[in-house]
């Protein structure tokens, strides 16, 4: 199945139906749950690496349920997440493309410095992370559209403390999943994450401050440190862009330098 694909959770009764599909075919798994409140029903879609990363954290007996517009919500004693359904994934088109003509020898000749270049433009655009998102894209929670908008219209009076007047934020009009930019740019610091990563985000920051803060090292030492520990160019080295398990694998690393600091 593919890691970026989608699951389907179909509710009938006290059974839940797990579906999936990929390349290599499909598969589909029953559970049968005991009902605590209402009996959802019809089927929804999330997206497969955030459930996975949150069933891989979730330890002990877990709650499942369905809330408004298909918001799935799992819960534990210790911890609490959600992920908005999407839409149900349709098949692209197939459409006939024409054989290119050959061209000229000469002319190809002429061309091949300036594909060259191109191709190097491209090469270090992806470098530096810009074209992995941009305004118009397709929300990976909800499937709504994400439009590039000034920080206010997310802080509002907060902006000003946060020093955030003349920066960014990436942001879905569908379900408000979001993500800054790097400072004095519009290049995104990673994708939009919907509320329950955004806290993932702030905790991982709380620990990783709290380490350089300690005098351990310098606030620049931290972040080399950091994209070495997981093998990033310091530059991608920003927690504000971090998935799931990136910032888990951040708060794992700081715990484990203050025990051994401790020791």
């Amino acid at each position: 199945v593919d890691p970026k694909g989608r699951v389907k959770l179909a509710f009938d009764g006290g059974r839940i139906t797990f579906f999936c599909k990929g390349e290599l075919g499909e598969a589909s798994q029953e559970l049968e749950t005991a009902p605590l409140t209402g009996t959802p029903q019809g089927g929804y879609w999330y997206l497969i690496s955030d459930l996975m990363a949150c069933l891989r954290s979730l330890s002990g007996t877990a709650t499942l349920g369905i809330a408004q517009a298909g918001m799935l919500d799992l819960s534990t004693e210790g911890a609490y997440y959600m992920q908005t359904a999407m839409r149900e994934p349709v098949a692209a088109p197939m459409v006939a493309q024409e054989t290119p003509k050959a061209k000229p020898e000469k002319a190809a000749k002429a061309k091949s410095p300036k594909a060259k270049s191109s191709k190097a433009k491209t090469a270090k655009k992806a470098a530096y992370g810009v074209g992995r998102l941009k305004e118009n894209d397709i929300c990976r929670y909800c499937g709504g559209v994400i439009k590039l908008i000034p920080a206010k219209m997310v802080y509002g009076e907060s902006t000003r403390r946060l020093g955030m007047e003349c920066e960014y934020v990436y942001k879905c009009q569908n379900c408000n999943a979001r993500v800054g930019c790097h400072k004095g740019t519009t290049r995104p610091l990673g994708n939009v994450a919907n509320e329950v990563l955004r806290l993932k985000r702030v905790e991982a920051h709380r620990v990783f401050d709290a380490l350089w803060k300690s005098g351990r090292m310098t606030r620049t030492g931290a972040y080399r440190w950091l994209a070495g520990e997981l093998h990033l160019r310091p530059d991608r080295a920003h927690i504000g862009g971090f998935e799931m398990d990136q910032c888990q694998k951040v708060i794992e690393l700081c715990g484990k330098m203050e025990n051994e600091e401790a020791a």
